[in-house]
């Protein structure tokens, strides 16, 4: 049995596989009116007695839910909510999440309680449940943060909790078990006490292949009739398949990073040798003693510094933190590479780095600030081998001043929508991946731009896997806020439009000849545009801004 704590907590998105069924599970299918919920008080369900018995299904997920019609109840397994109301605290609000919406400020999610189970058809799908995101009820949250009529408000001095346990099952036979918590009052330091009132992310990967998974909950405050803390808790987004390695495995003190400078590496005077890796990865370092400084390769860190300008701040992510707040992440210089033990797809999310990005929104003594008039742009240029041979590239702007319009320029984690980005060599397995930056502001010895970026989750989920035809189409504009132009190259009328945002959710589907696309209700962030014509399908990038 595995216990997690929130704050070591792995955090991680997965993406739906685009020629397969979707690998992400998030409740969006089932039709509800705002603000509302189903409970199977509409007895829909099968009758026996006075029990209505009901279930419904995301992707290849069945939850079950029982309605007791003799005492006006649910009594049994899961409800779907898009309830918002994170205040009302008391039974008459069971349906609500703390945070007020879903993951990723979707609608719909579902709410559980103790001992209820889900199921996967395992008939038409091989990818195991590889994690799910849970958080609280409001009516829970702020039972444990107030107390009420029936449980205790929870102190550190009582060293209260409030637990998930998950168990996986195979064939009727329980497998494994991982606990999570969703209040922990039982730290030595109570500043590090929490009700958890935001999504987070359980990793599953370690329960195997399984055919269902039950949830209990468990908790400090217990009392004649059993746990007196409301036993419910809210789920989203459950997730097949992916593969995600976040660095959360390297430890670190809080705001700290790890550069090579402890000479823990093999010595070859006058540079130490060290290597580190997540999961598959394997990243290198060299530490120079003579001038004590980082030569070459990869830092860890966790620093939170995202205002410092300059040179002594480098190992900080503009971001604050990791992908979605997760504390660990790396930062890598030009020409730095990792490599994998095995071949595999490469995607990761990349952010700026603060000294970096600092200098490009504002110049320092040594680099320029980036302006529209000078046409500016930091590029990274990403590169994936196999055996030696270059199978793949592609590349991401971490700056981009060239747009006619210069409102469309920006800064990745400066500007507003330009958070951490996704990155993929989509096509190919590849055992290393070769990192290059290229600026326009060069100098006499080279790059002026500081030759830094952050790195976090690389794994193997890409967002698409159908096969990139030559693009045929001019689609413009792109950053976007508001309308985006389509335009066929060789006078193709006959095509379809698909869009698919970061998780792999279809936004938009089987658009037929549209020549122009309203964007301007998404939510800023990336998503992929799917052509599909006679002669193949051909995938694009876009940017709502």
């Amino acid at each position: 049995m595995k216990k997690i704590n929130y704050l070591l907590i792995i955090l991680s998105i997965a993406f739906g596989n685009l020629n397969a069924q979707q690998n992400v599970a998030d409740f969006e299918n089932l039709i509800l009116s705002p603000e509302s919920y189903w409970d199977g008080s509409d007895l829909s369900g099968l009758s026996l007695a006075s029990k209505y018995t009901s279930s419904f299904t995301v992707g290849d997920v069945t939850l079950n839910n029982t309605w007791n019609s003799k005492w006006s109840y649910w009594s049994d397994g899961w409800i779907y909510s898009n309830n918002t109301d994170s205040i009302t605290s008391g039974f008459s609000n069971l349906s609500s999440s703390i945070p007020g919406h879903g993951v990723n400020n979707s609608s719909n999610y579902a709410i559980g309680m103790s001992n209820v189970y889900l199921h996967l058809d395992t008939s038409i799908t091989n990818d195991q449940i590889s994690g799910i995101y849970v958080t609280n009820t409001t009516y829970a949250h702020n039972s444990m943060r107030d107390g009420d009529q029936f449980a205790k408000k929870f102190t550190n001095a009582d060293q209260d909790y409030y637990k998930l346990t998950v168990t996986s099952i195979n064939n009727g036979t329980d497998v494994d078990s991982v606990e999570f918590f969703l209040a922990d009052f039982t730290h030595t330091d109570s500043t590090q006490d929490y009700i958890l009132n935001d999504w987070q992310y359980i990793d599953l990967t370690t329960l195997g292949f399984i055919d269902s998974i039950k949830f209990s909950l468990s908790s400090s405050d217990n009392g004649t009739f059993g746990m007196n803390t409301p036993a419910f808790f809210a789920l989203d987004n459950i997730i097949h398949g992916a593969s995600i390695y976040d660095f959360e495995n390297l430890t670190l003190s809080p705001d700290s990073f790890f550069d090579g400078s402890d000479l823990s590496g093999t010595p070859d005077n006058p540079d130490y040798f060290s290597e580190f890796s997540s999961g598959p990865n394997t990243l290198n370092n060299i530490w120079n003693s003579n001038w004590s400084y980082w030569k070459s390769g990869w830092i860890y860190s966790n620093t939170t510094d995202s205002v410092t300008s300059g040179f002594t701040n480098l190992s900080s992510s503009k971001a604050g933190s990791g992908y979605m707040g997760s504390e660990n992440y790396v930062i890598g210089k030009s020409k730095s590479y990792i490599t994998y033990d095995s071949p595999q797809e490469f995607t990761a999310f990349i952010s700026n780095n603060t000294y970096a990005a600092n200098s490009m929104r504002d110049g320092d003594g040594l680099a320029k600030k980036f302006t529209n008039a000078d046409q500016d742009y930091l590029k990274l240029y990403f590169y994936g081998y196999l055996n030696g041979t270059l199978i793949d590239s592609s590349m991401l702007y971490l700056a981009d001043f060239t747009h006619t319009d210069s409102t469309l320029d920006y800064i990745v984690n400066v500007n507003p929508g330009f958070g951490w980005q996704y990155i993929e060599i989509p096509s190919n397995n590849v055992d290393s991946v070769v990192f290059e930056l290229e600026s326009s502001d060069v100098g006499a010895f080279g790059m002026n731009t500081p030759d830094f970026f952050c790195m976090d989750n690389i794994g193997n989920y890409p967002l698409s896997t159908v096969e990139i035809s030559e693009n045929k189409f001019s689609i413009y504009p792109n950053p976007c806020s508001d309308f985006i132009n389509l335009k066929s190259l060789e006078n193709n009328d006959e095509y379809s439009i698909s869009i698919f945002d970061i998780c792999g959710k279809e936004i938009i589907n089987n658009l037929k000849n549209p020549k122009q696309i309203d964007i301007s209700s998404f939510i800023k962030g990336q998503y992929l545009m799917k052509i599909q014509t006679k002669d193949g399908i051909i995938n694009e990038r876009l940017l709502k801004i």
